[in-house]
C-alpha cells in the first residue's frame, strides 16, 4: 500500500512540473442520432413524438410533391438518404405532439402511409421512349442522390440504356418514374446516352425511397395544458412509415411499448386485408385478388357492389408488380372499372375503401357488358391533337363547360388506350411521363349541356415535383 502511494504522489508531482495532459476519449456520436426535447424546447408548428417526458422531432424528407394528401395517389413518393436511424418510432400507446401559437383551430390532420422500396438512383417522372429506353430530366433528381451530382444542372434527357448490361423493364419502374429495388448503396454498371454520346458509368443507389399507398385522416385531437395539441393515431393501423400532415415522417409500430419485443421482424409494408372469423377490430380497407393465368390483351377489371351499403371513397387496382392504378365509376352504376391494353401474369389485387363497403363481385374480362350498355346511349365527341416529336411529361386536358361528361379517354398513337381523370374544375386530363410524336385521339361519352371548349397538350414537367427541403 505504502508503494502504491509513493507511485501516485510521484506522477502527480510529475504531472505537475512537465506540464502532463490526461487525455479522455468520447465515443463519436452520429450527426442523425434522434435529440430528445423538453416540452419548454420544442419549436413552433412542428410535430414530435413523445417519448415519455420527452420529446422526438419528426423528419422532414426529400420529396416529389409540396401539398397535402387527400387520398391514395402512388405517385407521390419521399427519399431518405442514409438517416433512417433519425426517424422516430411512435408505438401504438403513444401520442404525436404539436405546438403552435396559431389560433386557427385543427379539426384533422391527414396521415399517409409509405411503402418501403428499397433503394434508387435518386431521379423521378422518368419514362419509356419510343424506342424502348428508359428516359429522364436531369433537373428531376433529388439533391442529395447520387444522380442530382451528375445531373442536377442538366436540363436535357438522359436515356439510359442497360444496368449491369440488362435493360430496364417495366417491373423496375414505379408509378413515380423512379427505378426501384435496388441493393442500398450498391454499385451499378450503368450504360446511358446524353445526346448522341454513349457512356458507362458506375452510380450509387443512395437514395432509399417509400411509395405513397395508403390514405387515413385522424381527428382524435386534444387541447393540453402543457402547451401542445395531442394526437393519436387510429386504433386500427398496421405498423408502417407514415407521413403526418404532408410533412413529418415517423415509423409507427402498431404494439404497446412496454410488451413490443423484435420490432425489426415486423413487416412494415404488409397492406391490410379480409380477415377471416369473427374479428372485433374492423379494417379500414378490403382487398380482394384476382389471378390472371397468363398474359392478355385489353382487358378491364371490374368491382361490383351493393349501394345499399354506401359509396366506395377510394378503388385502386395493384399489379403483381405492385403498381397502382385509381379505379373509376360511371355515374349511376354499381361498378368501378379500370381498363388495360396489356394485363401480366400474376395476382392482381383490388383495394376498396372503406371495408363497410359491400363488394359483390370482382372480374377481369375483355369487356364489361354493362359499361358497353351505358356507353351506347350516350353521345360522343372526338377530338385529335397532334404532337410533332416525343417529349416527357406532357398533360393532355379537355376543358368543358357544363356538365361533367360520362367518361373520357384517348387512344395514343401505339394504339393504347387511357382514360381521363379530373385535373380541376372543368378540366380533365391524363399525364404522359414519356408521350410520343402523333396523333391522339380523344373520345368524350356524354349524356346532355355539355360543351367542349378546348383540347390541348403542354409540358407537364413542374406539375406536383417541387423538391422542398428543410433544415430545422
Amino acid at each position: 500500500m505504502k508503494r502504491l502511494l509513493i507511485l501516485s504522489l510521484m506522477l502527480g508531482i510529475t504531472c505537475f512540473f512537465t506540464g502532463c495532459k490526461i487525455q479522455i476519449f468520447e465515443e463519436e456520436k452520429s450527426p442523425y442520432a434522434i435529440q430528445n426535447i423538453d416540452a419548454a424546447n420544442m419549436m413552433q408548428d412542428t410535430f414530435y413524438v413523445k417519448n415519455g417526458t420527452k420529446f422526438n422531432v419528426v423528419v422532414t424528407p426529400d420529396k416529389n410533391f409540396s401539398s397535402v394528401a387527400k387520398g391514395n395517389d402512388s405517385k407521390r413518393v419521399i427519399w431518405t438518404f442514409g438517416n433512417e436511424e433519425s426517424v422516430p418510432t411512435l408505438y401504438k400507446d403513444e401520442i404525436i405532439a404539436y405546438a403552435s401559437s396559431s389560433t386557427s383551430r385543427i379539426e384533422s390532420l391527414s396521415i399517409e402511409r409509405f411503402k418501403d422500396l428499397g433503394y434508387s438512383f435518386g431521379f423521378y417522372n422518368g419514362g419509356f421512349d419510343t424506342d424502348g429506353y428508359y428516359c429522364f430530366n436531369g433537373t428531376n433528381s433529388v439533391e442529395q442522390s447520387n444522380s442530382h451530382t451528375r445531373f442536377g444542372q442538366n436540363k436535357s434527357y438522359i436515356r439510359i440504356d442497360t444496368i449491369n448490361g440488362q435493360k430496364i423493364s417495366n417491373t423496375m419502374v414505379c408509378p413515380a418514374g423512379t427505378i426501384v429495388g435496388l441493393d442500398a448503396f450498391g454499385k451499378y454498371e450503368v450504360g446511358y446516352y446524353t445526346g448522341t454520346y454513349y457512356r458507362v458509368e458506375e452510380w450509387t443507389a443512395n437514395s432509399h425511397i417509400f411509395q405513397s399507398f395508403e390514405y387515413y385522416a385522424t381527428n382524435d385531437i386534444t387541447q393540453t395544458k402543457n402547451g401542445y395539441l395531442q394526437i393519436k393515431m387510429p386504433e386500427d393501423l398496421k405498423s408502417g412509415y407514415y407521413l403526418i400532415n404532408g410533412v413529418g415522417l415517423f415509423k409507427y409500430i402498431a404494439e404497446d411499448k412496454s410488451t413490443a419485443k423484435d420490432i425489426s421482424s415486423i413487416d412494415m409494408n404488409e397492406p391490410y386485408k379480409i380477415e377471416n372469423g369473427n374479428n372485433e377490430t374492423k379494417p379500414s380497407v378490403q382487398e380482394f385478388g384476382v389471378f390472371v393465368n397468363e398474359k392478355k390483351a385489353n382487358m378491364t377489371f371490374s368491382m361490383f357492389y351493393d349501394t345499399t351499403s354506401g359509396s366506395p371513397e377510394n378503388c385502386t387496382l395493384i399489379s403483381p408488380a405492385g403498381q397502382e392504378y385509381i379505379m373509376e365509376s360511371t355515374e349511376g352504376s354499381n361498378v368501378f372499372t379500370y381498363a388495360l391494353s396489356e394485363v401480366m401474369q400474376g395476382e392482381w389485387i383490388i383495394r376498396v375503401e372503406p371495408a363497410t363497403i359491400k363488394v359483390t363481385n370482382v372480374t377481369c374480362k375483355k369487356m364489361d357488358i354493362t359499361q358497353e350498355e351505358v356507353i351506347e346511349q350516350l353521345n360522343e365527341e372526338i377530338v385529335e391533337i397532334t404532337l410533332e416529336k416525343g417529349q416527357t411529361n406532357r398533360l393532355l386536358k379537355i376543358e368543358y363547360a357544363g356538365v361533367m361528361p360520362e367518361s373520357a379517354t384517348v387512344i395514343a398513337p401505339d394504339g393504347k388506350s387511357y382514360r381521363l381523370t379530373i385535373v380541376e374544375d372543368n378540366v380533365l386530363g391524363y399525364n404522359f411521363m414519356y408521350a410520343r410524336e402523333g396523333i391522339y385521339e380523344v373520345h368524350i361519352y356524354y349524356k346532355e349541356d355539355f360543351l367542349l371548349k378546348d383540347a390541348y397538350m403542354y409540358d407537364n414537367s413542374n406539375y406536383e415535383t417541387e423538391i422542398i427541403t428543410v433544415t430545422q
